[in-house]
């Protein structure tokens, strides 16, 4: 199902970035860095009010622009075996991993969260939408699938839950009361 658009809500232009947008998501980075980085993440991290300036000045251009300078589009590619039993000879086995530069990562980000924050407070993503989202995982996605299935079950199969509790509680709940009394339910049928 398709979400409706709203009429009174447009994206014109990302906001410009602030060293505070910065210097919060370099200091948030993982202390990890690939070969095609021009500095170490740590001495990034370390020296980030000396950087966060420029930084700031280089994103914001390249938002104004809509362009990144071709050096941060540079990765280090990793050929990883898909599976340990598979053939190490067999090209097919591997699959391609690109270790992204830091610089292009940051503005990466920011964009992202600049659309995201767009999309939430316009209502326009879908409320069961659990890719790429935060706090909502398959986890949440699974959960909200068993519940329905719950839900649509015949209450004479579920005993141990009936109907009229469902509306009652969230579903994680009713999921390990459901399936707990299933379990009992299949220990007492199976003696």
């Amino acid at each position: 199902m398709l979400t409706p658009c709203p009429t009174n809500c447009s994206f014109r232009a990302f906001r410009p970035i602030t060293l505070a947008d910065v210097e919060k998501l370099v200091l948030s980075l993982p202390n990890k860095q690939c070969l095609s980085d021009p500095l170490p993440t740590w001495l990034l991290k370390a020296n980030v009010d000396i950087l966060s300036p420029f930084l700031c000045q280089l994103f914001n251009r390249c938002l104004e622009h809509g362009i990144v300078p071709f050096s941060f589009m540079s990765g280090y590619v990793t050929l990883l075996l898909k599976k340990a039993d598979l053939d190490a000879a067999d090209v097919k086995s591997y699959r391609p991993i690109t270790n992204l530069s830091v610089l292009f990562k940051l503005p990466e980000r920011l964009v992202a969260q600049q659309l995201t924050e767009y999309l939430t407070e316009n209502g326009l993503l879908p409320e069961l939408q659990s890719a790429y989202r935060a706090h909502h995982s398959t986890e949440t996605a699974i959960l909200k699938v068993m519940g329905d299935i719950l839900l649509a079950l015949d209450p004479a199969i579920w005993p141990c839950c009936p109907c009229s509790t469902y509306r009652q509680r969230s579903i994680s709940s009713i999921m390990i009361h459901c399936c707990g009394g299933y379990r009992r339910l299949t220990v007492l049928t199976a003696s």
